[in-house]
């Protein structure tokens, strides 16, 4: 899924993003994380174009990640969501990673 997507675009870009992740390990996308993202869609009501996004951040929450990295403010970061998925994946026995673009993450390091 997101490593489809890193190959998408302008192909110099591409081939430095493709570069750029060589080495770290693949989520695989789980029963558990297509279950989690259903419920998230389901009960935050969300529209079915997102549900690939969902897909992703289900699979961070499954898998204990503490951040995830994303661009996506419409769909993954979106402030108007994330209290209510939160709220959704705490309810299932998860937490909810801190979810942020990664110059966020960046500029928290430099304090």
């Amino acid at each position: 899924m997101v490593t489809a997507e890193i190959r998408e675009g302008d192909s110099d870009a591409a081939a430095k993003r493709v570069e750029a992740v060589k080495g770290i390990e693949v989520l695989t996308v789980s029963d558990e994380s297509e279950r989690v993202a259903k419920v998230m869609m389901r009960e935050a009501k969300l529209p079915e174009r997102v549900g690939d996004d969902i897909v992703q951040l289900a699979v961070a929450i499954v898998y204990g990640m503490d951040f995830l990295l994303t661009w996506n403010f419409s769909h993954i970061a979106n402030p108007h969501w994330l209290k209510t998925l939160a709220r959704i994946v705490t309810a299932q026995g998860y937490e909810m990673p801190v979810v942020c673009d990664p110059q966020a993450m960046l500029e928290g390091d430099r304090k």
